[in-house]
């Protein structure tokens, strides 16, 4: 022990705080990921037309916020 720094309690307490602290970060995102479910599972479950439909209102939304304004008189 005469070898350490006098301070070496002090950088052993700091240590000490970010471990606690990578753990407490650690242990919350595992809680977050478990409180999502099977995402995988549910996605699997999902009709096959489901995907064409989301393709669909994409399109529609795109084509919308594109395109000129329908049935408008042109000057």
């Amino acid at each position: 022990m005469s070898d350490l720094p006098k301070n070496a309690s002090q950088f052993e307490l700091v240590d000490g705080v970010f471990v606690g602290l990578a753990g407490a970060i650690f242990v919350g995102a595992a809680m977050l990921q478990r409180s999502l479910g099977d995402v995988v599972g549910d996605e699997a479950r999902l009709p096959p037309a489901a995907g064409a439909k989301t393709r669909r209102e994409i399109s529609r939304s795109k084509r919308f916020l594109n395109g000129p304004p329908p049935n408008l008189p042109k000057k």
